[in-house]
């Protein structure tokens, strides 16, 4: 079952010599902007960087534009071309946005007469990944309109809400797969759920979390497969709440701990309604043994007390020093921001390295990258 932050403080106390020692910064060179280089010196940030598979902001295209109806270039990497006999394609739009002008939009309106509630209401958009991976962190963050549902409680489906949120699997028919789905409308729990290969589902339990309708919700997952010391963590992150453990397990099978995953979807799946439109934004994959290791901006000097965060994408990764391009996602005015680092571990500067953020602000078109 998925476990709460209490499993964690246990294994803290029981374990304190085992930790190494958490990233400390020192200092950075460059400008802390959108889509420029800095150089962040320090110690402790270990020698495994991440493998990015994926990082888009949605900023490369204009509103209306369809994804996955061919490769689309992200900021970093690509998302796939994939056929769509599921309704619509998603879309560039500029409806709503975390960070810049767009975000993608999912339209869960059945536009081709498929009533049958088995089956989604729009595609969903998936990376293209060259190989096999055991390890898998991923943030990103969705928003889901006031007075909309979640997909499937509307007309088409009688009030079966059912949207998965990401969807994790070895392959393109869900083996070995895991996601999370909201199954409530109102959504006020989440799981992680997965299947062994067959047809048969289960879930690891649900945890409560906050989710309000009209305010940006960041996900965050890691995955690590192994046949005995597996892991899975799941974390949220809102205006209205502090980076928060949402569950976790550990010390089992995950995967069938050799096959590993190649394939991400968002969403993983949605049922169709016609008042249901999902907005994701600043999309963020990392794989390898160091896909936890990232570098992230953040509005509070205390990591665990950060509302906001932005992923930065870096480019070179060594224990004393780490090249990113800045990201700052949603933080829309020059300012004070904090700087953190987490190594391949998972452990980060707790107190974060202030920085001065520099926001151009534009009329029009995308921001400066």
């Amino acid at each position: 079952m998925l476990t709460k932050n209490l499993s964690l403080i246990i294994f803290a106390v029981l374990f304190p010599l085992t930790v190494l020692a958490a990233p400390s910064i020192s200092g950075y060179t460059g400008t802390m902007s959108n889509g420029q280089s800095i150089t962040i010196s320090g110690s402790d940030f270990g020698n495994t960087g991440p493998s990015i598979l994926v990082f888009d902001d949605f900023e490369l295209q204009s509103s209306g534009v369809t994804l996955s109806s061919q490769v689309r270039a992200a900021q970093v990497g690509s998302w796939r071309s994939v056929a769509n006999m599921e309704g619509t394609y998603p879309t560039y739009s500029n409806i709503f946005a975390h960070s810049g002008t767009n975000a993608v939009r999912f339209n869960f309106n059945d536009t081709v007469g498929i009533l049958d509630c088995g089956y989604s209401g729009t595609g969903w958009i998936s990376p293209v990944s060259g190989s096999v991976f055991q390890n898998i962190y991923f943030s990103f963050w969705t928003y889901l309109p006031a007075g909309q549902n979640v997909p499937g409680n509307g007309a088409y489906c009688s009030g079966s809400p059912n949207w998965k949120v990401w969807w994790l699997s070895t392959n393109d028919t869900f083996q070995n797969d895991y996601s999370s789905e909201i199954i409530t409308d109102p959504p006020t729990e989440t799981s992680i759920c997965w299947t062994d290969g067959s047809t048969n589902r289960a879930c690891w339990g649900y945890g409560s979390f906050s989710f309000t309708k009209g305010r940006w919700l960041r996900w965050e997952g890691y995955l690590s497969a192994s046949t005995s010391s597996g892991s899975i963590y799941l974390w949220h992150t809102d205006s209205g709440q502090a980076r928060n453990l949402v569950g976790s397990d550990t010390g089992r099978t995950i995967d069938d701990g050799t096959t590993g995953w190649q394939y991400i979807h968002f969403p993983g799946y949605g049922r169709p309604d016609a008042n249901s439109n999902l907005y994701y934004d600043d999309i963020y994959i990392a794989t390898g043994t160091g896909a936890r290791a990232r570098v992230e901006i953040g509005n509070n000097a205390t990591y665990t007390s950060c509302t906001n965060l932005a992923v930065c994408t870096p480019t070179s990764w060594g224990d004393t020093s780490i090249t990113a391009t800045v990201r700052t996602g949603s933080f829309g005015t020059t300012g004070t921001a904090y700087l953190y680092v987490t190594d391949s571990d998972g452990s980060t500067n707790s107190t974060g390295y202030e920085v001065t953020l520099v926001v151009y602000r534009h009329i029009g078109g995308s921001p400066p990258r």
